[in-house]
């Protein structure tokens, strides 16, 4: 079984790149609420985006905003908006690298949710590159599903991949007393100490931190699964 935590539109398009026949259930273990984000920003301040829902959070006139974003699928919906964005190589330490090596802006802004890692704009700031942040949106934790247990307990390997670090917290709290064998696949180092912090495990880290290499590693899991049944 593959164990999906997104919301239910990102996990069918994660669902529709696997390969073969397996069970699947989603069970988004957050709800994003927005914030009131109108913001007027000044022509020397270039945004960071580290998630779609920075971008989605905001209100503003996007039309050619210098932005940075974390990878590709962020970068995509930055452009939608009329941005003229740039990416990282998918995590936060690339992002950092990706900004330091630009000349052309002094400052940033940060668009972040409640929960966040990496420290981006502490990091910035502290190389020279001023950056203010705002909190643009929260990941509310869902509730626990009731048919968790039961859906889980007595399968052994079920395939959880984890796409965040806020998704790897409530996942592991809702996972820490149940008599599971999971196998988590990580999209990135981050997520990936997140989990064996927990003292759940094991945990494969994906090649890439981006929606492909996490299908490659699930479907791997799968054909792997299949040949030990």
């Amino acid at each position: 079984m593959v164990f999906l935590t997104r919301p239910a539109e990102d996990a069918a398009r994660f669902l529709d790149m696997l390969d073969g026949d397996f069970d699947a259930q989603v069970s988004p273990v957050f709800t994003v609420r927005f914030h009131e984000n109108k913001l007027d920003f000044t022509p020397d301040e270039a945004l960071i985006f580290t998630s779609t829902y920075g971008v989605d959070a905001l209100t503003d006139d996007l039309t050619d905003r210098a932005a940075f974003c974390v990878g590709q699928k962020t970068l995509d919906h930055a452009i939608a908006r009329g941005c003229n964005a740039t990416r990282g190589d998918g995590d936060a330490d690339a992002l950092i690298r990706h900004i330091m090596s630009q000349t052309k802006f002094t400052k940033f802004v940060h668009i972040r949710g409640q929960h966040t890692v990496g420290n981006i704009a502490g990091r910035l700031t502290g190389q020279g590159c001023p950056t203010s942040e705002v909190i643009a949106y929260d990941q509310v934790e869902n509730p626990i599903p009731e048919n968790l247990q039961e859906t889980i307990e007595g399968r052994p390997g079920v395939i959880f991949p984890v796409f965040s670090a806020r998704s790897a917290h409530i996942l592991c709290k809702w996972l820490v007393d149940f008599t599971v064998s999971p196998r988590f696949i990580a999209i990135s180092p981050t997520v990936q100490a997140v989990i064996l912090q927990s003292g759940l495990g094991p945990v494969t880290l994906a090649e890439a931190p981006n929606a492909l290499a996490m299908a490659n590693a699930v479907s791997l899991e799968l054909a792997t699964s299949r040949e030990v049944e």
